[in-house]
């Protein structure tokens, strides 16, 4: 599995920044505690979550 990329962390870090969503929950829905341990897919599928 490869690692969530720059941009997709970038683009978290933003997104939740601005919409002031605690990320540590959706986190641990997704097995990981911190944002460099997603993967491409889980850090694309918390992005689509966030952007809802």
């Amino acid at each position: 599995m490869r690692k969530a990329t720059e941009s997709q962390i970038r683009a978290i870090q933003a997104i939740s920044k601005r919409t002031d969503i605690d990320l540590q929950p959706l986190l641990s829905k997704l097995g990981v505690n911190e944002l460099n341990a997603l993967t491409v897919a889980s850090a694309s599928t918390l992005i689509d979550q966030l952007k809802c």
